[in-house]
């Protein structure tokens, strides 16, 4: 049987939900062995199509860029993946983190932005949904929240599509050399080239609906109808961030500088 390795790192500051998302995914493949190798690294074998698939994930607390540039010190020395989470109840969480989203982002690596504790009473959110949604679409990647109610079927989810991203995206990003080389497609474009999940729409409640398509995002949130989010890959980041209007459901731009 063929068997292949990914290195994922899992970044948000602490508290956000991190560890959740970990132990669901261990709790969803707890039939698999998960031999523990340190506090902060669980590895999760997962067969898959015949392929055997070893996922190291390790969580990382600290914040991994500074002034935009990735601190290679405090990562594995290659990457194949990251997941990003913030906290909806904690500004700060997802302010934090948009250097290292355009860090990655930049790079091509398989990044998926996950929004935690959605569940929470909406008069303690600081974070609305559109937020999210809207920086995904700035970095054209993939977002969603999870509620603690329907946790497992939307972290299954969520890392069934980020599985299919590392499997079809060759980007590995190592840490003495940089990433190894630049692929034309970024790694929705390649699923969407491949046609696996085109016009596929994943929803398990009404809190989360995504399409997963490279620049082309539908999302209906509560009850509002769907809105459109396209972007182009010239576009710099600067400008598409601009382009957002500061309302009560997105962040105000001052927080993304």
């Amino acid at each position: 049987m063929n068997s292949e390795i990914y290195n994922v790192v899992i970044i948000g500051n602490p508290g956000v939900g991190k560890t959740t998302v970990v132990n669901t995914l261990k709790n969803i493949y707890q039939k698999i062995d998960i031999p523990e190798n340190n506090t902060n690294c669980t590895t999760l074998y997962i067969l898959k199509n015949c392929y055997e698939y070893a996922i190291n994930i390790i969580e990382i607390d600290e914040n991994v860029c500074e002034n935009g540039e990735i601190t290679w010190a405090k990562l594995p020395n290659s990457i194949n993946g990251v997941i990003i989470c913030y906290d909806v109840t904690n500004k700060t969480s997802l302010t934090s983190i948009t250097d290292a989203l355009a860090a990655f982002a930049k790079n091509s690596l398989s990044t998926f932005l996950v929004g935690c504790k959605a569940n929470t009473n909406e008069q303690r959110r600081e974070i609305k949904r559109k937020a999210g949604v809207k920086i995904a679409q700035i970095f054209n990647i993939p977002f969603i929240e999870l509620n603690i109610a329907a946790i497992e079927e939307q972290v299954k989810m969520f890392f069934e599509v980020f599985l299919e991203m590392l499997i079809k995206n060759k980007v590995v990003i190592e840490s003495k050399q940089g990433n190894n080389f630049q692929p034309i497609y970024s790694p929705l474009e390649i699923l969407k080239k491949e046609g696996n999940y085109k016009n596929t729409k994943l929803q398990y409640d009404s809190d989360v609906v995504m399409y997963p398509i490279a620049n082309f995002y539908r999302l209906s949130i509560d009850d509002e109808s769907e809105t459109e989010y396209t972007t182009t890959n010239n576009s710099s980041t600067s400008s598409v961030i601009n382009s957002i209007s500061t309302d009560s459901d997105t962040i105000d731009s001052k927080f993304f500088f």
